[in-house]
């Protein structure tokens, strides 16, 4: 039967499975035989109980249990006044510590509720009509949801997927499964590290808690380049980015690109005030954007694109000037008052580099930069700028740019262009952040791939004037120079 398997073009696959797990059948006698299926009998069902009882529906057999013992040892009088005073208890925690009781209690409950309400009601059709199963043999087999979690935005629904699924597979078909559970976005995250590759966990979000305007954050005593925190996520956890790499920020007018050069800033603050950051500000829009902070630059420059090309071009001799000292001595810089580390802050990138009628000018501020971008990490200069319009004859060189956050955008290809290419099907909606909500974004963090919804603090001029007034360098004449 195996040699007629093997010869067949197209083998029948039952019938090749059956040929392969006939085993020989061992009788034993009774008395080996029976004692047997008692003890794998005790086992099976010692096993249902840890793993069902305890493990999977320990929620609600632990209580269950606890309270029958309860009414069992000490009567139905005691039972009820311990189940009266523990609810009255619980109800207080609820009323005087909202957030703490649902922390630690009140969101783990609320999951397993909607695990089996919302979620379980509905797998198997949803993966069915969405592709996600797969049949064999003339078996379906369905992915599992191993738990739901919940946090401040929703639930995370850790799935086991169908062996030979792929993350993305699930990314691509994101818009559906939270159109059909009934929430606003779902995020596709691998989960599971090494040993379990083929897990991972389906961000549902429900309540959007950064719809509300995000305060200025506190600024860091001692400003970690690697590690500035600048934003917010849900759940009221800080964002840090990395200006290292340099950051590139695009979105549509209004969007709030001022928000998130201002948030970078008030992280470099301490730095400023103690002469190991410095930052060159260029503001091709005449300086609107940078003038209530322009105290904490120690180059200011908004005037005619000459002089923002001869601005660059000195630069680029610093730059020369450091490699030469730092030849020999370190592959890495590492800031001091003499050799403080420079951020060039850039607004409306593309004003600068290629709305220029000025051919010349415009290949020397291009060629500049170029320089800056490709030579000047190493040397501690870095570049933040941010744009509107992310098309590449407007940003030649964006692949320069590691760090990438989104704002919103006009179209939905604009997304792969500052992200990637399959950044939305990844839960990247910056096309869908509607215009009530500037400073929302989303980018990857270092940590993980799958794109990330951040909220960026907003800055009054208020703000930025206290901020200016108080981290302005204390040698105002040496480390402030505007250049008109």
């Amino acid at each position: 039967m195996l040699q007629q398997v093997h010869g067949d073009r197209y083998p029948d696959p039952e019938l090749f499975t059956k040929s392969l797990v006939l085993r020989p059948k061992v009788r034993l006698p009774g008395w080996i035989y029976y004692p047997y299926l008692i003890v794998k009998g005790l086992l099976r069902f010692a096993w249902w109980l840890v793993f069902y009882g305890l493990y999977r529906f320990g929620y609600l057999g632990v209580p269950a249990v606890l309270t029958t013992g309860l009414f069992i040892v000490c009567g139905w009088r005691i039972g009820v006044a311990v189940v009266v005073l523990v609810a009255a208890g619980l109800l207080v925690w609820w009323w005087r510590a909202s957030r703490s009781f649902w922390r630690w209690l009140g969101w783990f409950y609320l999951a397993q509720w909607r695990r089996w309400w919302v979620y379980y009601r509905h797998w198997f059709a949803t993966c069915a009509n969405l592709g996600l199963a797969m049949s064999f043999g003339g078996q379906q087999y369905f992915p599992s949801i191993l738990k739901v979690c919940r946090d401040g935005d929703g639930d995370m629904v850790t799935v086991r997927m169908v062996n030979g699924q792929l993350p993305t597979d699930w990314a691509k078909r994101a818009a559906n499964l939270a159109h059909t559970f009934n929430a606003s976005s779902c995020l596709v995250h691998p989960s599971g590290g090494k040993r379990h590759r083929n897990r991972i966990v389906l961000h549902f979000r429900v309540v959007d808690s950064l719809a509300a305007m995000v305060a200025p954050l506190a600024v860091p005593a001692v400003p970690d380049m690697a590690a500035l925190p600048v934003a917010v996520r849900g759940g009221e956890r800080k964002v840090t980015i990395s200006v290292l790499t340099h950051v590139l920020i695009a979105g549509a007018s209004g969007s709030g690109k001022g928000g998130v050069l201002w948030a970078i800033v008030s992280a470099l603050a301490a730095g400023i005030r103690s002469g190991t950051v410095r930052v060159y500000a260029f503001d091709p829009k005449g300086g609107v954007e940078f003038e209530p902070g322009q105290a904490l630059f120690y180059r200011f420059h908004f005037g005619e694109p000459e002089e923002m090309a001869g601005a660059l071009e000195d630069l680029v001799k610093e730059m020369k000037r450091r490699q030469v000292r730092q030849r020999g001595q370190s592959r890495t810089h590492s800031a001091t008052v003499d050799e403080p580390t420079i951020v060039v802050l850039i607004d409306e990138f593309g004003a600068l580099t290629s709305y220029l009628t000025d051919k010349k000018l415009k290949e020397r501020i291009n060629s500049a930069m170029s320089l800056i971008l490709s030579q000047g990490r190493a040397i501690g200069v870095h570049v933040v700028a941010a744009l509107q319009d992310p098309r590449k004859e407007i940003l030649p060189f964006r692949n320069l740019f590691i760090t990438r956050i989104a704002l919103r955008l006009t179209e939905k290809s604009e997304v792969a262009l500052i992200l990637d290419d399959d950044a939305v099907d990844r839960g990247a909606a910056c096309h869908w952040i509607p215009k009530s909500l500037p400073g929302k974004a989303y980018m990857v963090l270092e940590t993980d791939p799958t794109p990330v919804e951040v909220r960026f603090p907003y800055h009054t001029d208020a703000d930025i004037e206290e901020l200016a007034s108080t981290y302005a360098p204390t040698d105002f004449r040496q480390a402030f120079e505007v250049n008109r």
